[in-house]
């Protein structure tokens, strides 16, 4: 027994002793020899360094180069290194030197900048042109081209070119591009790329800094030479983030330009922050908050599509699908169709009156043109709600307009459009309507305005603006006209009864002042108002309607905004009936939320200004003072 453990001992010393005397073992020469034609291999590029190699034992054993860099052959001279660091460290295989052999498994860059650069002439400072890799290339490209189809390619007809993991610590990577002129640059890149060979899959993980936010990611490829080579290749892949989350699993070719097709998951706490982080330029405020999409996604970074999606942004979820596309020289463009159960568009509307918002709505839709075909089951507007809505969103440089190409509202239906024109500090609202049986006492922004208004099925047609200042009203600035038409039904807030009891001389008593009943409403017929507004006032002409035989005509004027009324109306008597009726005339004061009706006794011939004898007797007694009709 006691053998066996002195045995053992001796052989874990011996094994112990080995990997001790591992760095004494390996020739620091032999691995700066390897080291450099294994670059030169894969890259086709020589790579340089200063002073002389260390063979290091901890953390691994492992060589240590300083200064290292990777000249851009294709840049002007003083073009900056593709590559360059302070220190690359290479783990060796202990197995191997143990052997007598060298064989670097793993790559260790510490803080490494990467200079990527695409030129005018649209060549590219990464680019291979000789080595083992640009020979894999060549190879993948050519069994790519005897491909049928999606045919998967028989990767060991590849050559077996040996990789390894390459570990980059704190690094930087520039971009620039000389054509468009983008610039971007990635900080504080740790990662890790393990690509065993150049026949297996790669996996990277990683983190860094981009546009001012810490990001995480990971993509793995099955096939990245024929990917690198133009091919095909699956692929997943996820990036994390404060304004932006993104999972994609899919297959990816390059074709042409980068092409992927798959299935996405996409999210972001605030769009307006996502359009930021992707390079966009919005202002702060409020609105276009929380966002997600996910559906099937195709297309390259410059044209992509989503199908079969889902998406939703502060509160409305839509189905249907989207195409961007990305220009280099004029306007994105956003196309699609979406579908919606409920969208409610009142958040959007109030950004628009709100002059500290205002601009952050227009820099939203500044980002693209778009042109997308909506449909919702509930449409719904501040003070309005639309059923069966189909139309349009259509967005141009600091201009937005909803197309209402029909939309049904009780039992009527509705057309027109909503737009808006301008900037921040000077906006136009754009309102035209035409619609159809509709009742206009069902409108709740018109009920919340006005006690007088016809209830019945109405004709409505309304070509109105309103400039929005930063500090303006909407009504107070409002021009354009409307009309209502009704063949039929009451004008609710009105009892006409007992006007016209003051024009039927046997049912007059001398008083022609009466308080009208709560709850009031009068059957018409023929109703029709016509109004152009000016600066917010509201003028009335061209307008009448009947009650009991009696042609009623209306003229006059309202301030929208503050809603006092100034109308003056002239009752025709029926005609052929009977001829002891006669007409008369009554004014309409007040305010449209409290109105205010006098009826007046018709005035002799030639004097329409007089006061009738009944109604001198009346106003100078006062046990009976003049009344006036108050509309309810």
């Amino acid at each position: 027994m006691k053998k066996i453990v002195a045995i053992l001992a001796i052989a874990i010393g011996l094994v112990a002793l080995g990997f001790v005397a591992l760095p004494l073992l390996v020739s620091s020469e032999a691995v700066r020899a390897t080291m450099l034609d294994r670059a030169r291999q894969i890259t086709g590029r020589e790579m340089q360094f200063t002073g002389t190699p260390e063979i290091t034992f901890s953390p691994f054993l492992g060589i240590e180069l300083n200064n290292v860099t990777f000249r851009d052959a294709h840049g002007a001279k003083d073009a900056p290194p593709l590559l360059q660091m302070p220190v690359l460290r290479g783990k060796l295989s202990a197995t191997a030197a143990m052997r007598g052999s060298i064989e670097v498994t793993e790559f260790h860059f510490v803080r490494p900048v990467f200079n990527l650069a695409v030129y005018k002439s649209g060549q590219t400072s990464w680019t291979f042109p000789v080595g083992k890799m640009w020979q894999a290339l060549s190879r993948a490209k050519e069994l790519r081209a005897q491909q049928a189809g999606n045919e998967t390619l028989d990767t060991a007809l590849l050559d077996d070119i040996r990789l390894g993991t390459f570990d980059v610590s704190d690094g930087i990577i520039n971009y620039t591009n000389e054509a468009t002129g983008a610039k971007e640059t990635v900080t504080s890149l740790n990662g890790t790329l393990s690509w065993p060979n150049i026949r297996s899959s790669w996996r990277f993980e990683g983190s860094a800094i981009w546009r001012g936010d810490a990001i995480t990611g990971r993509m793995n490829a099955d096939l990245p030479i024929m990917l690198l080579a133009g091919g095909i290749s699956k692929i997943s892949a996820s990036l994390k983030s404060e304004p932006l989350n993104l999972d994609f699993t899919g297959e990816a070719n390059r074709l042409s330009d980068l092409f992927v097709s798959g299935d996405v998951n996409l999210s972001s706490p605030s769009l307006r922050r996502m359009v930021t982080f992707l390079g966009g330029e919005v202002e702060p405020g409020t609105g276009f908050e929380s966002f997600t999409a996910s559906g099937a996604v195709s297309g390259t970074m410059s044209d992509i599509q989503l199908a079969d999606s889902s998406l939703e942004l502060d509160g409305n979820t839509y189905k249907g699908n989207l195409r961007f596309s990305i220009s280099e020289t004029g306007k994105n463009k956003l196309s699609g169709t979406l579908a919606a159960d409920r969208l409610d568009l009142q958040p959007y509307a109030l950004l628009l009156l709100d002059g500290s918002n205002r601009k952050t709505l227009f820099t939203v839709i500044n980002q693209s043109d778009a042109d997308i075909r909506v449909s919702a089951n509930t449409l719904s507007f501040p003070g309005l709600e639309l059923t069966e809505f189909a139309g349009s969103l259509i967005a141009r440089e600091n201009e937005i307009k909803l197309d209402v190409g029909n939309a049904a509202f009780g039992n009527g239906i509705l057309a027109g459009s909503i737009s808006a024109t301008g900037d921040s500090e000077h906006a136009v609202l754009g309102l035209s309507v035409d619609g159809s049986g509709i009742n206009p006492v069902g409108l709740p922004f018109l009920k919340n305005h006005s006690r007088l208004l016809p209830d019945g099925a109405s004709s409505i047609r309304a070509r109105l603006t309103s400039e929005l200042s930063e500090q303006g009203a909407l009504l107070e600035a409002m021009n354009g006209n409307f009309s209502i038409t009704m063949p039929s039904g009451n004008i609710a807030g009105l009892d006409f009864s007992e006007v016209l009891k003051t024009l039927d001389p046997e049912s007059s008593d001398g008083e022609n002042v009466m308080i009208a009943k709560p709850l009031a409403a009068t059957a018409v017929t023929k109703f029709e108002i016509n109004a152009s507004i000016s600066n917010g006032t509201a003028w009335v002409q061209n307008s009448a309607f009947e009650v009991e035989g009696y042609r009623a005509r209306l003229s006059g004027k309202t301030e929208l905004s503050g809603g006092s009324l100034a109308m003056w109306g002239g009752l025709e008597p029926p005609e052929g009936k009977n001829s002891s009726l006669e007409g008369g005339q009554f004014f309409l004061g007040g305010t449209l939320r409290q109105p205010l009706l006098v009826p007046q006794i018709r005035s002799p011939a030639g004097n329409r200004t007089a006061i009738p004898g009944n109604v001198r007797k009346t106003a100078s007694s006062p046990a009976k003072p003049m009344q006036t009709v108050v509309g309810q």
